[in-house]
């Protein structure tokens, strides 16, 4: 399953806002934006780790139409997970669309307020007025599962093992599947047998034992004719993990352990990101146990800059390696960006892209949707025809040059970091070469008023004639 759409309605800034969601996807904009504002709008529909719609600072803004607030996602679902979906809800296009409301005068079909509940779209097309898949609390389980990391986070919160966390599901996952049928675990079972066999009998040197104390407990008892026995039980793998076992980061030049804090933001940003990645290779797509259990496999990921603290060359490091986490079946990646060099990496992917501004408090989103780039890369048969006209210029040109993935390619060229860096500006400036973007450059620094120019509102950027076709 794969999140394919998403609208908003109502939430924060956003009054009305809808995107397009590729396996990989990257929402960008200046500062105070509406980037964080997407990506909480999300998480409020999965509610993970308590997160949850919060009247006080998500309502609508005062100048909305309506102060009914809700989120529509839409997901592709691919054979199986369509064949085990509820006939009401199944469609030509094998993709099930859900709204869930933050808050609404709605009523649903037992007359209660339908507000937090999540609603199926029917295939007719109409909305449902029953809670999709039964109760509020277990509706979250038909979506996949969020994995969710902030701008600023520390290892502490993704490795903890004695409570949720990426590194407590990647170890569970791989405990569940070959801890329990195998030798070591059958020998444990075994030990823990013998050792409560001895244990009851051990006596302190005041005459105390286990053994002692429950023929005490029973003779107190036997008014009742019950009978006290205590248990030992092999811990199960989920014990093991919160009770037996550890973890250490070794410094291989110091040969030691050493605190997480002796390392750099850097370093634990990286160590944060290599437990997502490892994921994806580590934890199973579930399995329906019955033909009709809509059970649908996919981990999102919200990740908030994950350029912090990286320098440039890891920062593009880092954009090739969650591409290719999202090209997992199951796996999809959504961050939400400052960085120039992650935008130039999916330069061969413009539709991924969603760029948000805020204006006057109003938060709009903006994005090439897949048939509009199709038209741009293909604009080669304009250039065609007006060489038709001109044998010389004909001449110079080659085959390959107008092919639509050769236009896509000049794109890729030309959208470097520095260029890429439009995407966060509330203005561009178009210049001809290098030469008017030094002199203009030159001109702000030395703070020359220069009509409408301001160095704080524009981004300076060098057009060429690769550019002239937009």
């Amino acid at each position: 399953m794969k999140l394919t759409h998403i609208s908003i309605h109502n939430f924060r800034g956003i009054i009305d806002a809808s995107m397009a969601f590729q396996p990989y996807a990257l929402v960008v904009g200046a500062n105070n934006s509406g980037k964080s504002t997407i990506i909480d709008c999300i998480r409020a529909f999965y509610e993970k780790d308590g997160f949850k719609f919060k009247k006080e600072v998500d309502v609508p803004l005062k100048g909305a139409v309506n102060q009914e607030s809700w989120v529509e996602l839409i997901f592709s679902l691919d054979d199986e997970e369509h064949e085990s979906l509820k006939d009401e809800y199944k469609t030509a296009e094998k993709s099930l669309k859900v709204r869930k409301y933050f808050q609404t005068g709605e009523k649903l079909h037992d007359g209660k307020n339908a507000t937090g509940s999540i609603l199926g779209y029917k295939t007719d097309g109409t909305l449902s007025n029953e809670p999709f898949y039964g109760a509020k609390n277990v509706q979250s389980g038909k979506f996949g599962d969020l994995i969710y990391i902030p701008a600023i986070s520390k290892v502490d919160e993704h490795t903890k093992l004695s409570g949720p966390s990426a590194l407590r599901d990647l170890i569970t996952n791989i405990m569940s599947d070959v801890v329990e049928g195998s030798d070591a675990y059958k020998t444990l079972t075994e030990s823990v047998t013998t050792f409560a066999g001895s244990v009851r009998a051990i006596e302190t040197e005041d005459k105390r034992s286990l053994s002692n104390f429950e023929n005490d407990l029973n003779a107190l008892l036997a008014p009742w004719q019950t009978n006290f026995n205590l248990k030992f039980t092999t811990p199960s793998t989920a014990e093991i993990i919160k009770s037996m076992l550890g973890w250490d980061i070794r410094d291989n030049h110091h040969e030691k352990p050493q605190g997480v804090e002796y390392f750099g933001s850097g370093f634990q940003r990286h160590f944060i990101y290599s437990l997502i990645q490892l994921g994806a290779k580590y934890i199973p797509q579930k399995v329906s146990k019955k033909e009709k259990d809509f059970a649908p496999s996919l981990n999102l990921v919200l990740f908030e800059e994950p350029e912090a603290f990286l320098h440039p060359p890891q920062q593009e490091d880092l954009a090739r390696n969650l591409i290719k986490v999202s090209e997992a079946a199951d796996w999809q990646i959504v961050c939400s960006t400052h960085s120039a060099h992650f935008v130039s990496r999916n330069a061969m992917r413009i539709p991924a892209i969603v760029r948000a501004r805020r204006v006057d408090g109003i938060v709009s989103t903006f994005q090439i949707d897949d048939a509009h780039w199709s038209n741009i890369v293909d604009a080669n048969h304009a250039i065609q025809q007006v060489a038709a006209k001109y044998p010389k210029v004909q001449k110079t040109m080659q085959a390959d040059d107008l092919k639509p993935e050769m236009e896509s390619v000049k794109y890729f060229l030309w959208l470097n970091p520095d260029r890429a860096g439009m995407l966060f500006a509330q203005n561009v400036l178009l210049v001809e070469g290098p030469s008017e973007t030094a002199l203009i450059n030159r001109l702000l620094d030395k703070t020359v008023s220069c009509l409408f120019l301001k160095a704080s509102m524009f981004w300076i950027v060098s057009a060429n004639t690769i550019f002239t076709g937009l």
